[in-house]
């Protein structure tokens, strides 16, 4: 019926009703084949005459002719006046043309879509058909078009497409492309997915697509594709294909044509079978794991009624949906039901279910919803159904639902079932175990609304011929059943229209609104107590659940900035991110920051990661307390590390014990009450997140919150919780915050936070232009703090007035207040007064940046800046760096790793590669360890940049050292001063700061100036008075007993810690919530108004305490937090005097402390706070020259104002606290000051028992001894007598132990890792050697000392007097020389050997250097050398041999370099004579040969000719030494050995006559050379992070014989000068013509090969190292030109270039790399009389001593007046002062 018959009929519906009999027209409707049989049996079930014509025009509505028919039918009854009435009624020609409209659009689209407009296209008219009518029923509208009406819109919108009519098939035919969209994710139809389908139920279509690509294979022709379209042949006919039907269907196929076909049929029939059998064993396994896996089923939720499925929306599989509506009762409330279906492809089963169930729901008037992929489980009160999902095909589903529905309701009806029948959704099933296939569940919705199905019934058709339905549901159920006639009219008469007034009734109440919750209020309270910002202090642990898949984490992660925002102490990530598609790659990659990713597994000191790495675990939890450590733990497996997810049995077996010890961890760090646990719940697939929680939620009781998109989603974890009484349902519901988009959570969390985003950092380039630092690059650099030229210049702040002015006001408030200096306070241009010192400082800065003031050696610049605490170092250090941003590249350092020298070069290289500037590296009050470390290793990464840059560098980069002093006595020239004391022109500045803070005050505008204590101190230049005067009338107005306990302790820790550090807000907790009022103490929580939480006392102290304290940030646990500290350290030593009143004292208040509440527990904070103490009891201060002090300043005082026992009492109890060894070896060192020697060794001994490894604390250990002995020494010294027996032995065993322990340093000390390398125990040793016999001198035998030296080198001489010592002690005297030679040996080899950059001082220290080396060997020669060149006759030939050895040492040395240095030059000849009569004998040593050539070329060098050693005896005995030093292998091996064995042996082309060793020899050599050089010097091994750099005194020369060995110091410039620096010395003149230079080949930069000429005219390859990297890759693989090098290890290849030199004349002053380090460092402490050794000592003693007692011997004599007596009393008192300084000189000898 088309649209004006059909206006007709509805026009005159009631006229009709009440003017016609059914009755009278139904037989001529029958007879004209509108109406069927069963059509007149639903018309005659109406129970009144209206109903029944009403459902006859809906019947003929369906009828194309059913108006012409009707109206034929009247007339045939006498009805002709109403016909015509229909005939002629008017129609509504714009209603009929809107519904045109309509359906032609509707036919638009679907043909747009579908179907491709390519010209060579052919389209079936079904396939359009079909596709229109499938659409018109999903829209819930009838399919009345013609088929004309469709050919004409067709061809108006592909005109050139082909309508191809009588085809049925609907599948893809050649040629034709139609576009198969997915719908709602559902993807396009493959082969692969066909295979699931079972070869009889494919389609032509389908069996086309299946076969296509096997035909060249099998050798069918293409023509078969075609023949199976036209033939219809579907997949169950070509399973069954028979040659002998082949010929109708195939024509032109030949025999083996057939064949072929034939086997590619079979072939696909066993892959589908295949496949089918492995799809069954998968599901089989899957099945059983699953089974196997859960313990407790998972409740899901049902999908939203009536609500079309979200593409979040998802059920997981396995797990169970319940409802209690078993019979409807609210009509409104759906009834479910779970079909039994479990078939992939019954489609028409599915469709037949959904028929009846909505035919029943029709009829009884109930909401309902079918569900498919959910098997029914009944239980006795509940239905059940457990989720399994099915493989749906959308298209084909959804087709044979509505051909169903179509078919089996009557047409009058369809219309109004489609209104009511909500289009079928496909739920997704998920499933983290198996995602071999995509399951869903298909969920039908059915609304019997009252306004479309009135009072009607609805019949269905039989799936067999038979009549009409009635479908209702059970008695004692949903189950559709089909009822009986008799039931039929009674429910057409009585129940239908009950029920539908029913249904009417409930439909017309009102809806109960839901009031949605403040969701944004709720996180306020919950995460904020309330307030509009997140707590300062706070520790927030994320943990994230699975998402649904990984599109899901690409359509949201946008939405999770916040994870940034809150910056999270640990991220917890329960999702296995496949493919690294989470949210750790969005945030490390996208978001730009640096993460640790991390598994539970590394938690587990159990697990084979924690089992094969030794500490491991230890360093690990050690490691992600620094804060530049951001933890990702990802905790059920990880696939860049192959861990994979496992099942929640798996997983609570083998991965919840490392979970389990990262909760306990955490929760033992953070404070208590401090924590913010974050639940974010993206997912279903949260089962193994909740076994956590569980861990989670017990450790951090009312510190957590749940987050989740929806309801659904949580609600099986706040269901799981409250059944496993973890929480109640009280807490769920004030801690869940369900419903809020996660776009509005990052809003929000972001506005909470108040993070703002980074802006753009640009840094500037050596050219002046400025280069953007990408965050993530910026991230990296986690030590440094970076300035950017834009600092501060947010265009969103800057342009905001009324923003810029609050910031203006608050950072200058803060500032004042005693808060750190911001670059916001530089930014303003009021706010920070330009000290006098900045244009000084400014300068300096700019020198060391050129290098001008700097040795060209040294390529640090370094700048000091020298102030007392308070007197604005940093503020003015950071005033410097914000003026010159724009030019050099500024950095803070914030904290000293082994990571921040790469940082400090990545950042001066950044998008600079060229020739960089210097960066300029600000370090406020570092650790002076660290510091020096740092400054080495930058030195060595310069030098070797430098080497391999192509420019000339002078500075790598330049320091700037703030350096706090509590005295500041002198400083040198590139250093500058702030005292407590301003310029008269700083005062003024101040003043007029004052006056316009006062009129900003007056205004309103501004605080109260007189609260801004930290700018008042300034202004009143640093005035003592004011300072008592205000802290005391500030403390006296801090009357909270919680609020003075914490200004006491804050004061305590304060005035005696030597970096002035804060405290954690935290670690105050215990003391400031005692006694506090509170409702609650929940974190985070704030449900009623007013409600706070107890830890956030910060917010609410008084006012003069806020004038007292400053907050600042602090690093802790992985990020900045907030800590307090008193406004200025000056301000600190007031507060605390305040409180240190008597009866209270100084150790009383630590002991108060130390017992107070605050170190109950151990988290995080306390662990700060005693870092804080341990530093307070160890850090020492500095006095002038770098000296420091002997204890901290809190054991000083104490010392000072109390006594000795308590102060000993504090460290060992902080020891006792700690068990740090390092407080220990301060106990003992205290001990050691009272001269408790016993005390003190016990305890060293627990110190180095604790920490072995520790070189420092066994020199300590080793000092116990060492002073105990020097006490001896100074006592004996000042008595004067003779020492006994017992005195002899026990000094004996007390530098037994004493050189026992140095000795242990040394050992521990070369091993060290980490290093400065500390030789202090070889220093210790010699100091208790010569100690020990300075106090034999006070013994009979030392009386004399030839007695003593003779003791001492004779092995077989025993006196009398010493033959009562033990044996023991006798055999530790007679070996003093020789571990004493080896002690010296060694520390003259680290300094001549190893080149000193290392030691650089940074703070102005002198270490120690080779003059205090000479004083130790004087002392040492003076008991063990010979004091005669005349040897005693008596002597053996061995013994004469030894004592030209010991006459050697005494008047020249042991090495070239004393050679090169002596005093007395006639020596040398005298030197050359002895060694060369030990040579010739038969009793050599190395020690002779290798002396022998050392003064040989010192002579060479210092012009003193010789004449009686030939330069081939030379090589021969460089030879002989060589072969008798590779047998000897039990002594330190003298590397002159082998210098000197290569140094003669090496062939030259002047060497050709002469007898050299072969090249294998020399190669061997090299090798031997090299391993001797690691052994002397193992801290050099490659493995050592910090290496010095080894010297090269020798190189091969042009001359002949000894002039072919050219020494260093042999090198003149121009002026004369020694050449020891530089590159640019290579190109001058004496260079050029003395040095040798050899060809080779470079290889690859770092070795050159060359060809040596054997003996035998053959040639033999050698490849020499260079001395540096050449990057001049121009160079590589060519010939060369270089100059032989010999360093300490080992040959060397210098200036390595393609062209030989031209000799030229330079006047420069270069620096050369191969040059020893010349530097000195000097001892500027006075030296006494220049009192060396004992003798020396005993001489000025005796000396004073003697006019002491003349003296006072005059002063009694009567003959002298009152005036010369007074004068005599002077004398007496000046004397008495200079033997105090003569025996503090000689301590200090001993002590230094």
């Amino acid at each position: 019926m088309d649209a004006r018959e059909k206006q007709k009929l509805t026009t005159n519906e009631q006229y009709l009703c009440d003017n016609v009999i059914s009755g009278a027209i139904l037989p001529k409707l029958i007879q004209d084949g509108v109406l069927t049989p069963d059509d007149e049996q639903r018309i005659r079930f109406e129970a009144t005459e209206s109903s029944k014509i009403h459902r006859l025009l809906r019947i003929l509505e369906e009828h194309p002719k059913g108006f012409h028919c009707l109206c034929n039918a009247l007339k045939g009854e006498q009805m002709v006046y109403i016909a015509e009435a229909l005939e002629q009624s008017p129609i509504d020609e714009k209603a009929v043309e809107r519904e045109q409209q309509w359906s032609d659009a509707k036919i638009e689209m679907v043909l747009k879509r579908n179907f491709s407009p390519k010209l060579d296209h052919r389209v079936y008219l079904g396939s359009i058909i079909e596709d229109l009518r499938f659409q018109f029923r999903i829209d819930g509208c009838a399919y009345h078009l013609h088929e004309d009406h469709v050919i004409r819109r067709v061809q108006n919108i592909f005109p050139n497409v082909l309508i191809l009519k009588n085809k049925k098939d609907k599948g893809v035919f050649i040629g034709e492309k139609r576009q198969q969209t997915a719908v709602d994710g559902q993807h396009s139809e493959t082969t692969q997915n066909l295979k699931i389908k079972a070869l009889e139920e494919l389609s032509p279509g389908e069996l086309v697509e299946v076969i296509t690509h096997r035909l060249e294979e099998h050798e069918v022709p293409l023509e078969a594709l075609e023949n199976i379209i036209d033939g219809e042949l579907t997949g169950k006919h070509f399973k069954r294909l028979k040659m002998k039907y082949m010929q109708d269907i195939f024509p032109n196929f030949t025999k083996g044509n057939k064949l072929s076909l034939l086997n590619l049929r079979d072939d696909i029939l066993e892959e589908f079978q295949i496949e089918k059998e492995t799809q069954q064993n998968q599901n089989i396994a899957t099945d059983k794991q699953n089974r196997d896996v859960e313990e407790k089923d998972f409740l899901e939720v049902f999908k939203k009624f009536d609500k079309e499925a979200r593409a979040t929306d998802c059920y997981r599989k396995d797990a169970v949906l319940k409802t209690s509506i078993t019979r409807p009762s609210n009509l409104l409330e759906p009834v479910h039901i779970f079909s039994s279906v479990t078939s992939n492809k019954v489609y028409t089963i599915i469709s037949d279910e959904i028929v009846e169930f909505a035919a029943a729901c029709l009829n009884e008037r109930s909401n309902g919803t079918i569900h498919f992929g959910i098997v029914p489980r009944q239980t006795e009160y509940f239905l059940e159904g457990v989720i399994k999902g099915l493989e749906f095909e959308r298209e084909p589903c959804l087709k044979s639902i509505y051909r169903q529905i179509e078919e089996r309701f009557y047409k009058d009806q369809i219309s109004v079932v489609l209104r009511c029948v909500r289009p079928p959704q496909f739920i997704e099933v998920t499933s983290k175990t198996d995602d071999t296939c995509r399951l869903y569940v298909l969920e039908v919705d059915i609304i019997p609304d009252s306004a479309f199905i009135k009072e009607e019934a609805f019949f269905v058709k039989g799936r067999v011929k038979s009549s009409p339905i009635l479908y209702l549901f059970k008695e004692l159920g949903i189950t559709p059943k089909r009822v009986s006639d008799e039931e039929t009219r009674t429910y057409m008469s009585k129940h239908k229209v009950l029920i539908s007034d029913c249904r009417k009734k409930q439909e017309r109440r009102p809806v109960t609104q839901v009031v949605k919750h403040d969701l944004r209020q709720k996180m306020l309270d919950c995460i904020c107590s309330g307030e509009d910002r997140m707590p300062s202090d706070i520790y927030p642990l994320v943990f994230l659940s699975p998402f649904e898949n990984v599109e899901d984490t690409v359509i949201v992660k946008d939405n999770f900035e916040f994870l940034v925002d809150l910056d999270a102490n640990a991220i917890f990530d329960f999702d296995y991110s496949k493919h690294n598609n989470g949210l750790f790659r969005y945030v490390e990659t996208e978001k730009n920051q640096v993460l640790t990713a991390l598994t539970t597994d590394n938690f587990d000191p159990l697990s084979d990661e924690n089992q094969m790495l030794r500490d491991s675990h230890s360093n690990l939890l050690e490691d992600i307390k620094q804060p530049n450590i951001k933890p990702w733990v990802f905790c059920n497996g990880y696939e860049p590390m192959s861990k994979f997810p496992m099942t929640r049995k798996e997983w609570k077996q083998n991965r919840l014990k490392g979970f389990k010890e990262v909760i306990r961890f955490y929760s033992n760090e953070i404070p208590s009450d401090r924590a913010l646990i974050l639940f974010f719940l993206f997912s279903k697939h949260y089962d193994i997140m909740l076994e956590a929680a569980d861990e989670v939620i017990l450790n951090f009781k009312d510190q957590w919150v749940v987050m989740a998109e929806s309801e659904e989603i949580a609600y099986q974890w706040c269901s799981e919780l409250i059944r496993r009484e973890t929480v109640d349902k009280k807490e769920i519901e004030r801690r869940a915050i369900l419903g809020m988009p996660w776009s509005h959570v990052n809003q929000t969390i972001h506005q909470l936070s108040g993070v703002s985003r980074p802006i753009r950092c640009e840094i500037p380039t050596s050219t002046g232009a400025f280069c953007h630092l990408r965050e993530k690059d910026k991230n990296k650099l986690h030590d440094i703090e970076i300035l950017s030229r834009n600092e501060c210049d947010d265009p969103e702040i800057v342009n905001d007035r009324l923003q810029l002015t609050q910031i203006r006001r608050k950072v200058a408030e803060t500032f004042y207040r005693g808060g750190a200096v911001s670059w916001w306070n530089f930014w303003f241009p009021d706010h920070v007064l330009k000290r006098d010192v900045h244009k000084k400082l400014k300068k300096k800065i700019k020198e060391a940046i050129t290098g001008n003031r700097t040795e060209e050696d040294n390529k640090i610049g370094l700048v000091n800046i020298y102030h007392q605490p308070g007197a604005g170092g940093t503020t003015t250090a950071m005033h410097v760096l914000w003026e010159l941003r724009t030019k050099y590249r500024c950095c803070i350092v914030k904290q000293l790793t082994d990571q921040t020298v790469d940082q400090i070069s990545d950042l001066r290289t950044y998008e600079d590669k060229g020739d960089p500037k210097p960066p300029l590296i600000l370090i406020d009050n570092g650790d002076e360890e660290k510091v020096g470390e740092l400054f080495a290793v930058l030195q060595n990464r310069a030098k070797i940049v430098a080497r391999r840059g192509s420019s000339d560098m002078k500075v790598f980069c330049v320091l700037l050292l703030c350096i706090r002093r509590s005295i500041i006595t002198s400083k040198d020239e590139m250093s500058v001063a702030l005292r407590h004391d301003l310029s008269p022109t700083e005062l003024d500045w101040f003043r007029t700061k004052h006056a316009a803070l006062e009129i900003q005050f007056k205004d309103k505008k501004g605080p109260d100036p007189k609260f801004l204590v930290s700018f008042n101190i300034l202004k009143e230049n640093f005035n003592r008075e004011y300072i008592h005067r205000t802290a005391k009338e500030l403390v006296k107005g801090v009357v909270d007993s919680n609020e003075r306990l914490l200004l006491k302790y804050l004061s305590l820790l304060n005035t005696f810690d030597l970096d002035c550090q804060s405290i954690p807000i935290s670690a105050f907790d215990p003391i400031m919530t005692i006694g506090r009022q509170s409702r609650s103490i929940i974190f985070g929580l704030a449900a009623d108004c007013g409600r706070r939480r107890k830890t956030d006392w910060e917010n609410e102290m008084g006012q003069p305490l806020q004038v007292l304290l400053n907050q600042s940030c602090r690093a802790g646990l992985g990020k900045q937090l907030i800590g307090l500290s008193i406004i200025n350290p000056l301000f600190a030593q007031e507060i605390f005097s305040c409180f240190n009143q008597p009866p209270a004292c100084t150790s009383s208040i630590v002991h108060e402390f130390l017992d107070s509440e605050i170190f109950r527990s151990s988290n995080m904070s306390s662990k700060e706070v005693m870092k804080i103490v341990k530093s307070i009891m160890r850090k020492r201060e500095e006095k002038e020259y770098s000296i420091k002090v002997k204890f901290s300043p809190l054991i000083m005082k104490l010392l000072k104002e109390e006594n000795d026992e308590r102060a000993t009492e504090v460290l060992i109890k902080v020891y006792h606290m700690t068990k740090d060894p390092m407080i220990c070896q301060h106990i003992a060192r205290l001990y050691m000051h009272f001269q408790n020697w016993d005390r003190a060794a016990e305890y060293a001994e627990i110190a180095t028992s604790s920490k072995p490894q520790n070189s420092s604390l066994w020199d300590t250990y080793g000092q116990v001894y060492k002073n105990k002995l020097l006490s001896k020494y100074i006592a004996i010294s000042q008595e004067g007598k003779d020492l006994s027996d017992e005195e002899i032995e026990e000094a004996i065993e007390i530098a037994k132990l004493g050189i026992a322990n140095f000795k242990k340093e040394q050992e521990v000390s070369e091993a060290e890792f980490f290093n400065k390398g500390n030789d202090a125990g070889y220093y210790g040793e010699l100091k208790m050697v010569i100690l020990l016999l300075d106090i034999f001198r006070f013994c009979k035998l030392g009386r004399e000392k030839v007695h003593l030296h003779k003791y001492l080198t004779d092995k077989t001489f025993i006196p009398t007097e010493m033959s009562r010592l033990k044996s023991e002690s006798i055999d530790f005297m007679k070996n003093l020389e020789a571990n004493s030679e080896t002690a010296i040996q060694t520390i003259e080899e680290k300094l001549t050997q190893l080149k000193d950059d290392l030691y650089y001082s940074v703070f102005g220290k002198q270490m120690l250097a080779k003059n205090a080396v000479a004083t130790l060997r004087e002392n040492i020669d003076s008991y063990f050398g010979e004091e005669s060149d005349k040897i005693p006759p008596s002597l053996s030939s061995s013994e004469k041999a030894a004592y030209r050895r010991r006459r050697v040492r005494r008047i020249g040395g042991r090495s070239l370099f004393n050679f090169l240095r002596i005093e007395a030059e006639e020596n040398l000849p005298v030197i050359l004579d002895m060694l060369l009569e030990n040579v010739r004998s038969e009793f050599w040593e190395i020690f002779d040969i290798i002396n022998l050539i050392n003064v040989v070329i010192a002579m060479k060098i210092k012009k003193i000719p010789q004449d009686q050693l030939e330069y081939s005896e030379l090589v021969h005995y460089s030879r002989k030494c060589y072969e008798k030093a590779i047998l000897c292998t039990d002594k330190r091996p003298y590397l002159e050995v082998f210098m000197y064995f290569v140094l003669f042996n090496w062939p030259t082309a002047a060497r050709q006559k002469q007898s050299l060793c072969s090249v294998d020899q020399l190669r061997d050599a090299t090798k031997r050379w090299k391993a001797a050089f690691l052994e002397n010097h193992p801290r050099q091994k490659e493995t050592k992070p910090i290496r010095k750099r080894e010297t090269t005194i020798l190189f091969l020369g042009n001359g002949i014989d000894m002039n072919a060995i050219v020494h260093y110091e042999e090198l003149h410039d121009p002026q004369g000068k020694k050449f020891i620096k530089g590159d640019r010395v290579w190109e001058t003149e004496d260079f050029i013509r003395k040095l040798l230079r050899l060809p080779g080949t470079l290889i690859e930069g770092t070795e050159v090969s060359c060809n040596i000429e054997t003996l035998s005219g053959s040639i033999s390859n050698f490849v020499i190292p260079t001395s540096v990297h050449i990057l001049n890759r121009a160079l590589w693989q060519k010939r060369i030109y270089f100059i032989l090098g010999f360093s300490w290890a080992g040959i060397k290849a210098f200036d390595v270039r393609e062209q030989m030199p031209e000799a030229s004349r330079q006047e420069m002053s270069p620096s050369l790399e191969t040059g020893i380090s010349t530097q000195q460092s000097v001892n500027t402490r006075k030296n006494v009389g220049r009192i060396k050794t004992h003798d020396q000592f005993m001489d000025n003693y005796v000396r004073l001593r003697t006019q002491m007692e003349k003296i006072t011997k005059e002063m009694t004599s009567e003959d002298y007046g009152e005036k010369d007596l007074q004068m005599l009393k002077d004398k007496h008192k000046d004397v008495r002062s200079e033997l105090e300084k003569l025996i503090k000189a000689r301590e200090d000898f001993y002590s230094n």
